[in-house]
C-alpha cells in the first residue's frame, strides 16, 4: 500500500465543503463544440465525477447587466444537478463581478462592488435552484471570478491597487452579507489564484484577505482558496513532481491557517495523448497514497472535462479528458480510481449554540452537541427513512442510499416540513447517569432513554424518573460532602473549588433537594462547554442487550 509523506499529508484539510475528494471543471459554453448537449455531457461526466465546477453565473450581453438573470447554460447545469441527487456544484462568477474593462476599455468597479447587485444576484440563484434549501443542498461553494491575479487591472494600471485592495474585498463582503440575509450564510465564498508567490501581490493580498475574513460558519471555520498549477514548459512537461512540490509549498506557507485546494490541473493533449495518461497517472498515484491513509485527499478539480476547439492559444483547446462523444480519452479509464464517486464520511459536530446543519452525501456521524439543533435534508420527507438504532437515529436517503448516524439533534427539516427527532439530547441522558446515579450509562440504558426521547420525553420528565428510581434512593445514604465531591468529579471531572463547595452545601442546608442541584449542574455552562467529551456517539449505533437502569415500570420499555 502506498504511503503519504508528511508534506502531502499537510494538504489534506481538516474540513471540506465537498463530499467528494476530486471534481472536474466543466465549461458550460460550447467552446466551439458543434452539437454539444449539456445533459449528455453531464451524463458522461457523472459516471466518474460527482463534484462539478462551473465558470458562469449571470447572463452576459443583456440589456441591463445590473439586473442579473441566470446564464442559460448554467441553468441547464443547475437543473441537471437538481434532478440527480448526490451531485455537488462549485459555481464561479464571471470576472466582471469584480472588475469591468480590459481589452482596450478602461477599468471600473465590478458588478458585485454594489451591494444592491449582490442582493439581486442571490435572489437570482435562489430562483435558479427553486428554493434556499435546494441551494444549500447542491451549491457547496461560490468562487468569485477565476484566476484573479491574471484577470483585472494589471500592475502599472492606475487602478491596479484599487482592484485588489478595494474592489475584490468589497465584492466578497457584499456577497457574504447578501447570502446571510437570504438564509444562505453557510455557503462559503472563495476564489482561484493562477500563480501564488511573494512577487504576485494580488495572489498574496487576496489569500490573506480571505483567511482573515473567512466566516466561522463556513467549512468548520477553516479558510479555503483554490490554486491552479500545470506542469513546466507551458504544460508540455510530463513530470508532475514540480506541481506536487508547488502545492506542498503552499501548505507549508499557510501552515494550517488556510487550506489550499487545487482549482485546476491536468495536461493538454496538444502534446500527445500518452503525455496526458502519464500526467494523470502521477496525479492519481499521489492522491491514491492520500486516500489509502484515511479516505481523504487534497480536494482537486481536474481540468478540463471536454476539449474546447474555439479556445486560444492552441494548448487551451485540448485539456479535455472526455471526447465529444462522452467517452474518456484513450488510456484514462484504467487509471481513474473507483473512489472518485464515493462520498466521504465525516463527523459533523457543533457548539453549544442552537445550530442548523445541512446533510451531505455520504455516511456521516452528526453530533452537534448540546443546543436546539436542526438537521436540514434535501428534498421531501418521502425521500428518507428515519429509524432508531440503539441510542441514535439512522436517517437514510433513499435516493443516494447513504445513512447518517444522528444524535443530539432536535428536529429534521425537509422541503415539506419539519419532524421532531430527539426531545432530550443524548448527552443530557448520559449526564443524568453521571450526576444522579454516579456512574457511566450502560448501553441498553442509553438506548432505552434515547427511545423515550425519540417519542418526546423531556429532560425534566427523565430527571424525575431517575429521582424516583431505587438506584437513586440507594445513594441517599451518602453524606452531603461525599455526594457533592462525587458530583463535581463525575460530571465536571474536577475537584470542587472551595467557594463552590461552600455555596452548594449551604443550599443543601437551606433545604434545596439534591436532584435540583444535580440538574442545575447538568444544565450549567461549565458542563455544556465540555459536553462533547462525555459520550462518544460513534459507540451508540446498534446497541443492544445490557441491563436497563432500575427505574419505575411506567418509564420502562413497552412489552
Amino acid at each position: 500500500m502506498a504511503t503519504t509523506d508528511a508534506a502531502s499529508s499537510s494538504l489534506i484539510p481538516a474540513h471540506s465543503p465537498f463530499s467528494y475528494n476530486v471534481g472536474i471543471n466543466y465549461e458550460s459554453w460550447d467552446g466551439g463544440r458543434v452539437g454539444r448537449v449539456i445533459a449528455n455531457d453531464l451524463d458522461a461526466i457523472t459516471q466518474n465525477f460527482k463534484l462539478i465546477r462551473t465558470y458562469h453565473d449571470a447572463a452576459v450581453g443583456t440589456s441591463d447587466p445590473t439586473a442579473p438573470i441566470i446564464e442559460p447554460t448554467q441553468q441547464e447545469v443547475i437543473s441537471y444537478v437538481l434532478a440527480h441527487p448526490g451531485l455537488e456544484l462549485s459555481m464561479g462568477t464571471n470576472n466582471n463581478a469584480l472588475a469591468n474593462g480590459g481589452y482596450g476599455a478602461p477599468w471600473s468597479p465590478g458588478l458585485m462592488v454594489d451591494p444592491a447587485y449582490t442582493d439581486q444576484w442571490v435572489a437570482m440563484i435562489i430562483e435558479a435552484f427553486g428554493s434556499t434549501n435546494a441551494v444549500e443542498e447542491n451549491l457547496k461553494m461560490i468562487l468569485l471570478g477565476n484566476e484573479l491575479d491574471a484577470n483585472g487591472p494589471p500592475p502599472g494600471d492606475p487602478l491596479f491597487e484599487t482592484y485588489y485592495s478595494v474592489w475584490i474585498p468589497t465584492a466578497f463582503q457584499n456577497l457574504q452579507t447578501s447570502l446571510a440575509n437570504a438564509g444562505l450564510g453557510s455557503i462559503p465564498i472563495s476564489t482561484t489564484i493562477a500563480n501564488y508567490g511573494t512577487g504576485n501581490v494580488v495572489s498574496t493580498s487576496i489569500s490573506s484577505f480571505i483567511e482573515t475574513n473567512w466566516s466561522a460558519s463556513w467549512n468548520g471555520g477553516e479558510p479555503i482558496v483554490l490554486y491552479n498549477q500545470y506542469t513546466p514548459d507551458n504544460g508540455s512537461s510530463t513530470d508532475y513532481s514540480s506541481v506536487i512540490s508547488y502545492f506542498e509549498s503552499l501548505a507549508t506557507t499557510f501552515d494550517g491557517a488556510l487550506a489550499p485546494f487545487i482549482g485546476e490541473t491536468g495536461f493538454s493533449t496538444l502534446y500527445g495523448q500518452p503525455g496526458q495518461v502519464t500526467v494523470y497517472s502521477q496525479i492519481f498515484d499521489w492522491l491514491n497514497s492520500q486516500w489509502d491513509t484515511g479516505h481523504k485527499t487534497v480536494p482537486l478539480f481536474a481540468f478540463d472535462a471536454f476539449d474546447q476547439p474555439a479556445a486560444w492559444p492552441d494548448v487551451e483547446k485540448y485539456y479535455g479528458i472526455y471526447t465529444d462523444s462522452g467517452s474518456l480519452k484513450p488510456g484514462l479509464a484504467a487509471i481513474l480510481p473507483s473512489w472518485l464517486t464515493t462520498a466521504t464520511s465525516t463527523y459533523v459536530e457543533g457548539t453549544a449554540a442552537a445550530e442548523r446543519f445541512f446533510a451531505k452525501p455520504g455516511n456521516d456521524i452528526v453530533d452537534p452537541g448540546l443546543g436546539d439543533d436542526v438537521l436540514a435534508l434535501g428534498g421531501t420527507s418521502a425521500r428518507y427513512s428515519v429509524a432508531l438504532s440503539g441510542a441514535v437515529a439512522l436517517v437514510t436517503d433513499l435516493m443516494t442510499n447513504s445513512t447518517d448516524v444522528v444524535s443530539n439533534v432536535q428536529a429534521l427539516e425537509f422541503a415539506d416540513g419539519t419532524k421532531a427527532l430527539f426531545a432530550t439530547d443524548q448527552t443530557h441522558i448520559a449526564a443524568l447517569y453521571e450526576a444522579m446515579l454516579g456512574r457511566d450509562a450502560d448501553s441498553a440504558g442509553l438506548a432505552f432513554w434515547a427511545s423515550q426521547s425519540f417519542s418526546g420525553t423531556t429532560f425534566d420528565a427523565m430527571a424525575s424518573a431517575f429521582t424516583d428510581s431505587a438506584e437513586y434512593a440507594a445513594r441517599s445514604t451518602l453524606d452531603d460532602s461525599t455526594w457533592l465531591a462525587g458530583l463535581y468529579d463525575n460530571l465536571l471531572h474536577r475537584a470542587a473549588d472551595s467557594e463552590g463547595q461552600a455555596y452548594w452545601l449551604a443550599q443543601r442546608d437551606a433545604g434545596v433537594a439534591r436532584h435540583e442541584i444535580e440538574t442545575t449542574f447538568i444544565l450549567s455552562a461549565e458542563f455544556t462547554s465540555a459536553a462533547h467529551d462525555l459520550v462518544d456517539s460513534t459507540q451508540w449505533m446498534g446497541l443492544v442487550g445490557g441491563t436497563l437502569p432500575d427505574l419505575p415500570a411506567a418509564h420502562g420499555p413497552s412489552s
